[in-house]
């Protein structure tokens, strides 16, 4: 039996909005994850959700705790879902969740074509991409979530107009390009919430302990 909740204003405003397929950019602690569930219970009956290994455990258990309705749900991670995406085009499930969407950055990474290909072979109805650290100093992240979000993105003319090359020792790094700073942020917030802890004005204040220990031998 699911647990009575009580949402958040952010929290609830996502679900008034009610997006089918978007990003939760937003810090830990804020309820990406009973966000994503009560989304998925608005619009689907079955849903795919893509974690790391150590949160497994933790997705079984925020589902069994909130989760109202009588949802397929099934959860693999990351690994399973690289050796046998495949066979899960054939499931055809409605919903899915990428959470710790991170790990798929990388415009040439196996895990990022994978899901790709994934989205684009069963084209579920609802996708949510679950992440605190949304954009890192790389073309790859940005234009990789844009993608996870069903836009199409073309590299070349990506890198060409955000980044520039800038050399370290033998290598050539990109590099973001300081003017451009708001327009990456812009293209971030076409594709999901970005979302701190400051902006949410009703969340509890934190309690902080301290303790004393004598470190002396």
């Amino acid at each position: 039996m699911a647990r009575r909740m009580m949402l958040y204003m952010h929290q609830q405003e996502m679900l008034d909005e009610n997006p089918l397929v978007h990003g939760l950019w937003w810090e830990c602690g804020l309820g990406k994850t009973l966000t994503a569930i009560k989304l998925i219970e608005q619009n689907v009956d079955s849903c795919l959700v893509v974690c790391p290994k150590s949160l497994r455990e933790n997705w079984s258990r925020e589902i069994t705790k909130w989760s109202d309705r009588n949802i397929a749900w099934s959860i693999v991670t990351k690994e399973e879902f690289r050796r046998d995406w495949e066979g899960l085009v054939t499931l055809k499930f409605e919903g899915v969740i990428i959470d710790e969407s991170h790990f798929f950055h990388g415009h040439s990474s196996k895990m990022h074509k994978h899901m790709i290909k994934y989205l684009s072979k069963v084209q579920p109805k609802c996708v949510y991409a679950l992440t605190a650290t949304p954009m890192m100093a790389s073309p790859y992240s940005v234009m990789a979530l844009q993608r996870l979000m069903g836009q199409k993105v073309n590299w070349r003319k990506f890198t060409q107009e955000f980044f520039y090359q800038m050399k370290m020792g033998r290598r050539m790094i990109w590099q973001p390009r300081k003017d451009k700073d708001h327009e990456l942020q812009e293209l971030i917030r076409s594709v999901g919430t970005l979302r701190s802890a400051k902006e949410c004005l009703d969340l509890p204040d934190q309690i902080f302990l301290r303790e004393d220990f004598d470190l002396t031998l």
